[in-house]
């Protein structure tokens, strides 16, 4: 089974029973841009993500509906905004707005320059609107796993049991799949090159990590590095609540 432990870039991703994931023409060149864009242990969670994803989608009936292509791409480009070369990273955007943007742009080109390519490969606006918001919201699982659109839970889904593996809640991830994914796909460096990710992320845009999880990680492993906590965003809100309040009444204000 190929696993992509070298310098040459995957062009197809094999089957890993149950799951056979669809073989659309936008992954070659898809799984192309990855390797320029991603570490080796990311670009091996992103797709354990996605192989997850179709897991979630074929044991939970409620993501049926779920489009394939869609499900497929946005999982695979989910974290562009961890790029290493720094080229899709804006300075001051979330990670998971800098990857969904990076997507969009990616796909945009694909289906729009170049030789006529094949139907499947064409994407309408749409699509790419619901693509943008299924990788901004994957680190938001509250709100993607309630969205109308079920492409947005899958993927949220198979991201989460990509950190909890077989513990993944509802316990739809067997251990045997998990230990043929994982054999596929390593996971060694991870776990370390995450945290390293995280607190880049902190220490080069910290707006942009203030009032996520991102955050956790600055507050957790960069103790001593000037790195000082925000204003939690509930008493931002009661302070512009009791600023506008004032206005009104005439006064300066109630708030912090």
């Amino acid at each position: 089974m190929s696993t992509p432990q070298s310098s040459t870039p995957l062009t197809s991703l094999p089957p890993i029973s149950p799951i056979t994931l669809p073989n659309h023409s936008l992954l070659a060149p898809t799984l192309q841009h990855l390797h320029a864009h991603s570490s080796l242990s990311t670009l091996n969670h992103v797709i354990r993500s996605t192989y997850l994803s179709f897991l979630a989608i074929h044991s939970l009936p409620h993501l049926s509906a779920a489009s394939p292509p869609l499900v497929l791409l946005s999982c695979l480009m989910h974290d562009l905004g961890w790029d290493p070369t720094k080229r899709l990273i804006s300075p001051d955007k979330r990670f998971e707005v800098d990857g969904a943007n990076a997507a969009v742009n990616f796909l945009r080109h694909q289906t729009t320059e170049g030789e006529a390519k094949p139907k499947e490969s064409s994407f309408s606006e749409s699509d790419l609107t619901l693509l943008w918001h299924v990788i901004a919201l994957h680190t938001t699982p509250s709100l993607a796993l309630e969205s109308p659109c079920p492409e947005a839970a899958a993927v949220a889904l198979g991201i989460s049991a990509d950190f909890f593996g077989p513990d993944t809640p509802g316990k739809w991830v067997p251990l045997e799949f998990w230990k043929r994914l994982l054999k596929a796909f390593p996971r060694e460096g991870f776990r370390e090159e995450l945290k390293k990710t995280m607190c880049g992320i902190c220490r080069e845009k910290p707006e942009a990590a203030r009032g996520n999880f991102v955050e956790g990680y600055a507050e957790w492993l960069m103790e001593g590095e000037g790195w000082e906590r925000g204003e939690s965003f509930a008493r931002v809100l009661d302070g512009a609540l009791g600023r506008s309040e004032g206005v009104v009444r005439g006064k300066g204000g109630g708030g912090v």
